[in-house]
């Protein structure tokens, strides 16, 4: 992984009724996450340094959140539980 992904954290994990993306230094990183099954439940994009998402109306379970800054995509799992 290069060092752009050693500032990455999704905090925390799990996560009850929101969760945080920070990643120092991006200028315009897209987010999506997508449920286990493949829905697509959030997406965003021009996001800079740091996102808080909601997740009151998700369902517990797994899923998958995908940042996509400077041409380089990572996947992290993220566990959702009430």
């Amino acid at each position: 992984i290069s060092n752009e992904w050693e500032n990455l954290q999704i905090y925390p994990n799990p996560a009850t009724e929101q969760f945080s993306i920070s990643l120092i230094g991006s200028t315009d990183a897209n987010i999506k996450v997508v449920s286990a099954i493949g829905a697509m439940v959030m997406q965003q994009t021009s996001f800079t340094e740091k996102l808080t998402v909601d997740t009151q109306n998700w369902e517990s379970g797994i899923y998958f959140v995908t940042v996509s800054n400077k041409g380089l995509t990572l996947t992290q799992k993220l566990i959702i539980k009430r």
